[in-house]
């Protein structure tokens, strides 16, 4: 866990990003090995690539939501992915997102 690796003590906020096609799973799994913050939902990895922005909002707003409901009211997740107007973040703020 971090807090092993740090020997108990937390210097700084240590996050991890994950896709939005990640399982419910892997959320509480992240938090138990020591995140501080998830940041859920960026980018989506296609055969020769990768996919962002509008395509993905739906993906990244359904994987915040797994996110809360795997991990609860802490550690703070960041969702990401298809933001792109004012509207975009505000669906995501309705949605009970800790951070933009």
């Amino acid at each position: 866990s971090m807090q092993e690796v740090f020997g108990g003590e937390e210097p700084y906020r240590i996050g991890v990003k994950l896709s939005p096609t990640c399982a419910k799973e892997c959320y509480s799994e992240a938090v138990q090995a020591g995140a501080s913050y998830l940041s859920v939902g960026n980018s989506l990895r296609v055969s020769e690539g990768g996919l962002s922005g509008a395509p993905i909002k739906s993906l990244a707003l359904a994987a915040v939501d797994r996110a809360r409901e795997a991990v609860g009211a802490e550690p703070y997740i960041v969702g990401i992915g298809g933001i792109s107007t004012p509207s975009d973040a505000a669906q995501f703020h309705l949605e009970l997102f800790s951070i933009l």
